[in-house]
């Protein structure tokens, strides 16, 4: 009786444990205006979910990449922000690129049917990350943008999750300076890197919880 009572509470104490750890290749949705408008959630707390990320701000689009966080406002102006900032909501995971591709000459078309043709599960988010040169850009709102430097983050999510993200590809923009970004219409790739990250399980999490 002991060593049962000895087992079971090892057993009980590895679950806690592995309860606090972060977790890895998971999309965390955290709804906040959705469930209760009024409530926030703080980015000092966002590192325990992830380091990669998209998210509502009062006044702008938040985009996390690499830890960092950065707000876009509607007129496309980018600024980096303090961990004290409240979002109304996130959507964050742990970055890990299970595929990488090189790609030049490719426009957001060509895009499309190379990364539906080469993700292996296609029920699945995938995180998206492309870092590199774009001979051109269209962004939300009209904007253009020719000979850019940056990288474009986002998600794809299937139709069936249409309720919890945008569906299909969803991709803003963070120039290489820092200074100007947005939500991307359209594009076309001058040389490239996409860096992919299947997402293996989704959690949400109340507004209480983070």
């Amino acid at each position: 009786m002991k060593t049962f009572a000895s087992a079971l509470a090892a057993l009980l104490w590895m679950l806690s444990a592995c309860s606090k750890l972060p977790p890895p290749r998971h999309v965390v949705t955290i709804t906040a205006a959705g469930v209760a408008p009024t409530v926030s959630i703080v980015c000092s707390n966002l590192p325990t979910i992830g380091n990669f990320g998209l998210g509502e701000l009062t006044d702008g689009k938040l985009l996390v990449n690499t830890g960092r966080y950065f707000s876009v406002a509607k007129d496309g102006a980018v600024a980096e922000l303090p961990t004290s900032v409240v979002a109304r909501t996130a959507t964050m995971l742990f970055f890990e690129a299970d595929r990488f591709y090189d790609v030049a000459d490719m426009d957001f078309a060509q895009f499309r049917r190379t990364l539906d043709w080469k993700r292996p599960a296609p029920g699945r988010v995938y995180a998206i990350r492309v870092a590199g040169a774009f001979s051109r850009l269209r962004l939300v709102g009209g904007r253009e943008l020719s000979e850019a430097r940056g990288l474009m983050i986002g998600f794809f999510a299937p139709d069936y999750l249409r309720s919890l993200f945008a569906p299909g590809y969803e991709l803003y923009f963070l120039s290489a300076d820092e200074r100007t970004g947005g939500e991307v219409a359209d594009f076309a790739i001058r040389q490239a890197r996409i860096d992919l990250s299947e997402c293996v399980e989704l959690r949400c999490g109340l507004p209480e919880q983070i």
